[in-house]
């Protein structure tokens, strides 16, 4: 157990996936963690010693003020951060609402910040703290029917990266973990919402499972195999393995600015970074049917 008595950390979105698995794995490491979740009966099991479920919806002011109030009052201090709370609303964005928009944004984004802004001062107070910022590998490699979570990740490493700066002078380190595919629940309401467009005439097409398939076989290219050989040989990974990045981005004596989660993670960004874009496109629209010829080739189907 490396020697962690007495840090105090924050861990929102604990219900399932990483947060739960980073907010067990920090405690079993000496950290004193404030594991969050909406509802108390989705965190209550994960009570010991070192270990205090609360309840927070990042989305609501009084209870992100009430949390942070008492985990100061009960600890005394609040040494680090881990914005982890996030929700995935997938579809096409023509056809996504915008109070799906604001949901995606207010969860993954603006909660984010407003912990960090509820924090920040504690941690000058102290002279210092650590604030991760959980992102996702589709903030750098986006894809298609995830708009709405690509673009709330590009925004939180945005507002990550100028935190990052502005609370340097004070000793508050701002950092972004990365994660690739990872066991969780957070694809569900994504799953919902695709099923929810699969038979829709303008995007079901493209959003049926067989036809992007066949048309990923269809593909003539090395890349296009390459990306999905990497997707079935690496698969998901199990929360631990995050759990262990936000972990060493928690304690590393000269924080980066990014950490990187999972082989898949580093395998599609270094892809991604030496492709034109017009290869990416080429890929993508082959793989999901969305060549200029489309509409033709389907009606002939």
């Amino acid at each position: 157990m490396s020697d962690q008595t007495g840090r105090v950390v924050l861990v929102t979105g604990c219900s399932s996936g990483i947060g739960r698995g980073t907010a067990v794995y920090l405690a079993q490491r000496g950290w004193r963690v404030y594991a969050s979740a909406r509802r108390l009966d989705d965190i209550s099991s994960l009570q010991t010693e070192r270990l205090t479920p609360l309840v927070l919806s990042v989305t609501d002011e009084e209870a992100r003020k009430r949390a942070v109030d008492r985990i100061v009052e009960q600890a005394g201090r609040l040494d680090a951060l881990v914005n982890n709370a996030g929700t995935n609303i997938g579809g096409p964005l023509e056809l996504v609402s915008l109070d799906e928009a604001r949901e995606q944004f207010e969860t993954n984004v603006w909660g984010a910040l407003r912990l960090a802004q509820l924090a920040a001062p504690i941690m000058r107070e102290q002279g210092g703290g650590r604030i991760v910022n959980v992102s996702s590998v589709m903030a750098r490699v986006p894809l298609p029917f995830s708009g709405l979570y690509n673009a709330s990740k590009v925004a939180l490493e945005a507002l990550s990266d100028t935190l990052r700066w502005e609370l340097s002078p004070w000793r508050i380190y701002v950092s972004i973990v990365e994660p690739g595919s990872v066991m969780s629940n957070i694809d569900s309401k994504a799953s919902a919402l695709r099923q929810r467009f699969a038979n829709d005439d303008l995007y079901g097409r493209f959003l049926n499972g067989k036809r992007r398939a066949r048309n990923a076989r269809k593909t003539k290219g090395a890349l296009l195999g390459v990306l999905a050989f990497v997707k079935r040989l690496l698969g998901p990974k199990p929360p631990l393995e995050t759990a262990r990045v936000i972990e060493h981005a928690l304690n590393d004596a000269h924080p980066r600015p990014r950490y990187k989660s999972g082989l898949d993670t580093h395998i599609y960004i270094a892809i991604r970074s030496l492709m034109p874009d017009q290869l990416f496109d080429y890929a993508i629209e082959r793989a999901y049917g969305f060549r200029p010829d489309a509409q033709k080739r389907y009606e002939q189907n």
